[in-house]
């Protein structure tokens, strides 16, 4: 081996070295006895273990007994790889850490096993995070449930379980469809294809023929951290039963007195803030011969005598707020006077 050779293999040594020492997550090396014989600073602060407490330590008294059990039963050895396995870890003070690990077998070149590589993410935080979101999904009223492209039911929280009156057992893997009108898969299969196709939220609202009740379905996707791909919805189902039947009220009182408005024997008349007429009955252009364009905007003062506008503003009504029966004259579409009240 020449000096160049072995110059360019302490250089790669040292910046692997580098590379190894100051990661931040923790890269932990073991024998083939499933001892601890290599790590970086990191672990050492991740776990709060010295030196001499992680040097040939068994790789199995880092975790609780059933988690040891849960890594032993994912056969990693036979695969040789095992890509973020969520457990919990056992820190030097006895306290656990949720952990994501990806464990790589070490092999010779005669296939034989000499050890294994582990890279360690603390996911305490995300842990927390998703400890409070699943107590807020299980609390609220509304549906909450994840469906992958199938529209398969993946996740759902106690609020569905209830609408649906079913064990979670017999609805996760099961589709939107065993449980539902043919009419309302179609629509919510539209929807779900439309956000994996283009990783949008939207959203609809639609009447549950077995429940007789309003919902809106918000529809978001769930996207890979790494890839950015939509791997999933998640559906909020909200009833708004109460507040399709408050509009349904809204419109027909709306309807209601839009009719009386529109066949009152007198003449009603709106204006804005600047005094200008904004709306009307059909009554007040047969009472006063003006059409659609002559009325819509016309300023106010101009339907009264010079002398009769004065007299209503000397009323001062927009301080007092109303004045009832104040008889005067109005200016018709020919021209002529009219007397009103």
């Amino acid at each position: 081996m020449s000096l160049e050779e072995i110059k360019n293999i302490s250089e790669s040594r040292d910046l692997y070295k580098i590379i190894f020492e100051n990661s931040a997550v923790a890269i932990m090396l073991t024998d083939a006895e499933e001892r601890v014989v290599a790590w970086n600073r990191y672990t050492e602060h991740l776990l709060g273990y010295t030196h001499e407490d992680l040097y040939l330590k068994e790789v199995s008294t880092l975790y609780p007994p059933e988690e040891w059990r849960r890594i032993r039963a994912e056969d990693i050895r036979r695969k040789g790889m095992q890509h973020h396995f969520e457990t919990k870890m056992i820190r030097s003070d006895g306290s656990l850490l949720d952990v994501d690990i990806s464990i790589s077998v070490l092999r010779d070149h005669e296939g034989r096993i000499i050890g294994s590589i582990g890279v360690i993410k603390d996911i305490s935080e995300q842990m927390c995070l998703k400890s409070q979101l699943n107590s807020i999904m299980e609390h609220v009223d509304d549906s909450i449930y994840l469906v992958d492209r199938e529209a398969r039911y993946i996740l759902v929280n106690n609020a569905l379980l209830r609408r649906l009156n079913l064990p979670r057992e017999e609805i996760l893997g099961k589709p939107f469809r065993d449980f539902h009108t043919e009419d309302e898969t179609k629509v919510f299969t539209e929807k779900i294809n439309w956000v994996f196709n283009n990783g949008q939220p939207t959203k609809e609202e639609h009447r549950s023929s077995r429940l007789n009740k309003w919902f809106l379905r918000t529809y978001s996707p769930v996207k890979d951290m790494m890839t950015g791909e939509t791997i999933a919805v998640a559906v909020i189902s909200k009833d708004i039963t109460d507040l399709k039947n408050v509009e349904a009220q809204l419109k027909e009182s709306e309807e209601r007195y839009r009719t009386i408005f529109e066949n009152s024997a007198v003449a009603i008349m709106l204006s804005d803030a600047e005094e200008r007429v904004v709306a009307w009955n059909r009554y007040t252009e047969h009472l006063l011969g003006y059409t659609h364009e002559d009325l819509y905007l016309k300023e106010v003062s101009a339907l009264y005598p010079s002398e009769e506008w004065r007299r209503i503003r000397a009323e001062d009504i927009r301080r007092k707020g109303m004045q009832h029966h104040f008889e005067t004259k109005m200016i018709r579409s020919d021209g002529s006077l009219l007397d009103v009240d």
